[in-house]
């Protein structure tokens, strides 16, 4: 359930580390203990009662972020709005469709987002990133083009897995696979942002 952490990583918060660890990995965590619970008490019902349990912590950890960034980011405030509305309908309708498909939802609302803003010169990657580092303009289009055609990946994945594979392979998938491939793929443009980010190159003195 990584989708509760936005998929556009945001601004330094100005707490410490470890607790935007906790608010970015806490819901899906609990999501994760609590259905591998159900799966041997309550099996035909594993997925709802995760998903129950994971709404409330859910909600806790971006008001966590409200309060302690005094702010709301909006892509957190849309993935929330939107675990909220899926999830919800889940357990309203007992489908456990709309909790797999909603990732495949967010990625591409999120790729869409990217590259439309490209499109359109309003380029989101760049704001979300306001103030951190500084980037000429056709690395911040290559940033968010490769960030839009990153989600639209995941969100083939997430069908591609849901679709084929048992549930519980979907949850494991869900919980860890997207956070190794997310690290991977930042991790990946690094090098691009630090070869163009005049604030991270070493100076003169940082040298001797």
């Amino acid at each position: 359930m990584t989708e509760t952490s936005p998929a556009t990583p945001p601004p330094a918060p100005k707490g410490p580390g470890w607790q935007r660890l906790l608010t970015d990995l806490g819901p899906s965590l609990v999501f994760f203990g609590v259905y591998q619970w159900a799966q041997k008490a309550h099996p035909d019902d594993a997925i709802f009662i995760a998903t129950g349990a994971f709404l409330p912590v859910a909600l806790a950890a971006f008001a966590y972020g409200w309060f302690t960034e005094k702010r709301i980011a909006p892509i957190p405030a849309i993935t929330t709005a939107m675990v909220l509305v899926f999830s919800g309908l889940a357990l309203w309708l007992r489908d456990e469709t709309f909790i797999k498909m909603r990732p495949t939802l967010i990625y591409v609302l999120f790729s869409s987002v990217l590259i439309g803003s490209v499109i359109a010169r309003r380029n989101l990657l760049k704001t979300v990133f306001e103030g951190a580092f500084t980037l000429p303009e056709e690395v911040w289009r290559t940033l968010a083009l490769r960030a839009g055609l990153f989600y639209a990946a995941l969100a083939i994945i997430n069908e591609a897995v849901w679709r084929t594979q048992a549930e519980a392979t979907w949850v494991n998938y869900n919980t860890f696979g997207d956070v190794a491939l997310s690290l991977v793929f930042w991790l990946a443009q690094i090098p691009l942002i630090l070869k163009h980010a005049p604030e991270m190159k070493p100076t003169d003195s940082d040298a001797r």
